[in-house]
């Protein structure tokens, strides 16, 4: 059985944590630095994770709620950050290790001596620019501190783009770059595409698309407004509903 990934988000709403961006997000961490604060058995995995990726890192201080959410990231879910209302930056967590030396020679400590030690690296981070009201249907609208998209959206995700994976090419990274592709949005929806939107109708899902007006879409003796059904249809390959 394949476990869905999780998509946690990270914020950076102070001038202090805008700095750690620079420390490990926006550039990698010289392992010549950070190595031998791992012990032996842990090192190699660093090693191996630097060579792959470079070392790309966030961490959250231990505390009630972030030490729950932190023992729930596992390889493969996505890291969001989040400042300005805009998610900046995307990428998957590697590995997590609970490391007070790392953290405090990377990102330091607060002034009560607390550090960012419950920390996961990353694959490296991919800078994007959206609103989070852009994506308030399936994420939240807005953020404070380490926190998890609940389960009821992330089905809502895997139902609607077929996987998280899908949902993220495809409304973050693919959105950030969509000039590189001038085809029209519905010139690539197929068959199964048209199918799976009819599916989405049927549960009720419409995003936002009227009911029909002039004429139906006539799919196994059950009428669909075609507006919406094409509209929908075109989720996959645009990354969001296209109104024509």
């Amino acid at each position: 059985m394949t476990l869905i990934p999780n998509i946690f988000i990270f914020t950076a709403g102070d001038s202090a944590a805008r700095a750690h961006l620079s420390d490990s997000i926006s550039k990698p961490i010289d392992p010549n630095r950070v190595l031998e604060l791992f012990d032996p058995n842990d090192q190699e995995i660093v090693s191996q994770i630097n060579l792959k990726h470079g070392l790309f890192a966030w961490g959250a201080i231990p505390g009630v709620q972030n030490n729950p959410r932190w023992d729930q990231i596992k390889a493969g879910d996505w890291m969001l950050c989040v400042f300005d209302s805009t998610y900046q930056y995307v990428a998957q967590v590697v590995a997590k290790f609970d490391n007070q030396k790392f953290a405090k020679e990377v990102w330091g400590e607060t002034g009560d001596g607390k550090t960012w030690q419950l920390m996961y690296f990353l694959t490296k981070p991919v800078a994007i620019s959206i609103k989070t009201s852009e994506l308030s249907d399936f994420l939240s609208k807005g953020y404070m501190g380490f926190s998890k998209i609940g389960e009821d959206k992330v089905n809502l995700i895997e139902k609607t783009f077929g996987s998280v994976q899908n949902f993220i090419e495809s409304r973050l990274l693919a959105e950030s770059n969509l000039s590189s592709d001038e085809s029209h949005p519905l010139d690539k929806i197929t068959r199964e595409d048209v199918i799976h939107a009819l599916e989405l109708i049927d549960s009720g899902q419409m995003f936002g698309f009227a009911s029909s007006s002039d004429y139906d879409l006539l799919y196994q003796e059950k009428r669909y407004p075609p507006k919406a059904a094409v509209g929908i249809a075109a989720i996959r390959t645009h990354g969001k509903s296209y109104e024509t």
